[in-house]
């Protein structure tokens, strides 16, 4: 049987990069999207502050998601 070099082959290209700021502002949308309409621009607003403790929230969840995809989560010890 051939021995196949795999330093040989082209890098595979990624079907989808994660990016945390469009990812960011979809959780966001989602967010807003929860609240009845005649709040969802408060609710919006307040998701302007990045010291609101529900972006700090959403950034974490995101930033997850952006690991998880890329593969660089920790893998715990028992």
């Amino acid at each position: 049987m051939a021995v196949i070099d795999l330093s040989q082959l082209p890098p595979p290209q990624i079907v989808d990069v994660p990016d945390f700021e469009t990812l960011l502002s979809e959780r966001k949308a989602e967010f807003v999207a929860l609240f009845p309409a005649d709040e969802q621009e408060a609710v919006a607003r307040t998701l302007m502050l990045e010291s609101e403790p529900v972006v700090k929230m959403l950034q974490e969840n995101v930033y997850r998601s952006c690991c998880c995809a890329s593969g660089l989560t920790r893998r715990r010890k028992p």
